[in-house]
């Protein structure tokens, strides 16, 4: 494996793309599925929130203690334990015989998708260098936004035929396994494994919780930012089913339709957040994910307020789905051009538990506005977020340039 003094590692970025692919798979199975997987559990759209709720909270809650317990292990290890976790999760999902247990098991999955979130991008910042961690990322990215451009549509596609949403989780959980098995045998170790003496977290050494603190302050502005931006996305995405459906009328054999054409903003999206992270810089990308979630969601409630069909619809989603690509590679990018080398693994742990927490927030939000029927304001929602994580950011940089 290329060293990061030698350019891109393909074949491991390849590996991590396919992995990529399955993770958000498994994350985001129940976009579409919702009321399907409400119906055969004998509870409400809002009862199946909870279990988005659930599942990212796992990851938000787990992460940095998981970072504590396996601080000493390669990232390869713990990819290894991610991916065998999220099939292990998806498959007891899928045998669920009520809510209680499929919100277990999907918590278990977001113990899992912590794991595989937390060394992903250590591993790559452990084998690229700098210069090039826009491309690498959304190389390995790639995966997350075909996963939302077929991955997703398809899932949900299978969920609406004769097997239902219980086959769909069995397929991922499956795949799942596929690929931790192609982990631990195809992709080569990291290049710093952690030697056994040492006895102390990387950040306690370099004084993180110390005088040396403030040099970091822009780093935990920048994961606050990226709270808001992912909550700003999810927060109509993780109900997008539930949304099409209610507000926009949309039948069931369309919602997957819907989230093909969502997919292909993802991808799009994707393509455009490396270069545009690299060449144009990650501040100005940061501001420029921030409004176009404002933009997107003034439109995806103008076209459920005014009850827009046709076309605008499709253009809706294909908007929708732009920053469903880029916002991991735009934040991974922004934090980890603010962070110290020396930092790397620790802060790949606090940006999982950032991005998480803000998948989390939007579950909750969205869980209760659907239970309230306000279904209709998830949009809003979006746009509040998206301010918010503007604001953060203009502070953030203005603190840069003074500093």
């Amino acid at each position: 494996m290329p060293s990061a003094k030698s350019g891109l590692p393909w074949a491991s970025l390849g590996i991590l793309a396919v992995g990529s692919f399955v993770i958000v798979c498994s994350q985001s199975g129940t976009s579409g599925l919702i009321a399907d997987i409400a119906a055969g559990l004998g509870t409400t759209d809002g009862g199946v929130g909870i279990a988005v709720t659930v599942f990212s909270a796992a990851v938000a809650i787990s992460t940095l203690p998981m970072f504590v317990v396996l601080r000493r292990r390669s990232r390869k290890t713990v990819l290894v334990l991610g991916f065998a976790g999220a099939g292990v999760s998806s498959l007891a999902a899928s045998a669920a015989p009520n809510l209680a247990l499929f919100v277990v098991s999907r918590m278990a999955g977001g113990v899992a998708h912590g794991l595989f979130s937390m060394a992903l991008m250590a591993y790559i910042a452990l084998t690229v260098q700098r210069r090039f961690m826009g491309r690498a990322l959304a190389i390995a990215g790639a995966g997350s936004a075909l996963a939302m451009w077929v991955g997703i549509p398809m899932v949900t596609w299978i969920g609406y035929g004769p097997g239902g949403w219980r086959l769909s989780f069995g397929i991922i959980g499956a795949a799942a396994l596929v690929v931790a098995t192609w982990v631990l045998f195809g992709l080569p170790r990291d290049p710093d494994r952690p030697r056994s003496g040492s006895a102390r977290l990387e950040w306690w050494r370099l004084g993180m919780w110390g005088t040396r603190a403030r040099a970091l302050v822009p780093v935990w502005q920048a994961n606050a930012t990226s709270v808001a931006n992912a909550a700003s996305f999810y927060v109509v995405f993780s109900f997008i089913g539930t949304w099409l459906g209610e507000v926009a009328h949309v039948s069931g054999s369309e919602v997957a339709a819907a989230l093909l054409v969502a997919g292909t903003g993802a991808m799009a999206g994707m393509a455009a957040a490396g270069p545009v992270s690299d060449l144009w810089g990650t501040r100005r990308g940061q501001t420029s994910l921030a409004v176009w979630l404002v933009a997107q969601s003034l439109l995806l409630a103008a076209v459920g307020a005014l009850s827009l069909g046709g076309g605008w619809m499709w253009v809706a989603m294909f908007l929708l789905g732009v920053p469903g690509g880029a916002l991991a590679i735009v934040q991974q990018a922004r934090v980890t051009e603010l962070t110290p080398e020396p930092l790397q693994k620790a802060t790949a742990a606090a940006q999982s538990v950032a991005g998480n927490g803000g998948m989390a927030l939007a579950g909750g939000i969205g869980g209760l506005l659907i239970a309230g029927g306000a279904t209709w304001l998830l949009p809003w929602a979006t746009v509040v977020f998206a301010l918010i994580a503007l604001c953060l950011d203009h502070t953030m940089s203005a603190r840069l340039r003074t500093s």
